[in-house]
């Protein structure tokens, strides 16, 4: 994956730097569940990167950021912890639960992606269509079933 395709290390990296305000919403500040609305509003990107990302952040991207990230044009699930179910539901709540419909890149490397997923997963890039503009599946375990919703929705 190219090096611009990449959010920054999540941990180390807070959601406000210095005087500059980040419109990326990942590391320390995403995993102490501690954003504030405006920030969250602001918000360009959303990265999940990193083994310290598991089914327990999940709950609260799917009820309290996604609601309200409204300008969100960038998703990147990056080698997580995130569990089958943790990445159904958040795939739905992407597809169902999210305002945001104007995403212009999703990223997902090196995860694990089943059917019940990528079939979701199918559904935010047909809800998307009109702006995504790149779409990277890379390194991702998964087999031909679960491959087919990927294919439909770009083929």
């Amino acid at each position: 994956m190219e090096g611009s395709g990449r959010c920054a290390s999540p941990v180390g990296s807070p959601l406000i730097g210095g005087n500059r305000k980040s419109e990326t919403l990942s590391g320390a500040s995403l995993l102490s569940k501690d954003l504030r609305s405006e920030d969250i509003r602001r918000a360009k990107t959303l990265c999940l990167y990193g083994r310290e990302f598991d089914d327990d952040i999940v709950e609260y991207v799917v009820t309290k950021l996604l609601p309200e990230a409204q300008g969100l044009i960038k998703i990147e699930i990056t080698d997580t912890q995130i569990s089958a179910k943790g990445m159904k539901t958040l795939t739905r709540a992407i597809w169902t639960n999210s305002p945001c419909e104007k995403l212009e890149e999703l990223v997902f490397h090196n995860i694990h992606m089943h059917y019940e997923e990528t079939t979701q997963l199918k559904e935010v890039i047909m809800k998307n269509r009109k702006h995504l503009r790149r779409l990277i599946i890379q390194n991702c375990h998964m087999n031909d079933s679960a491959a087919e919703p990927i294919v439909q929705a770009i083929g």
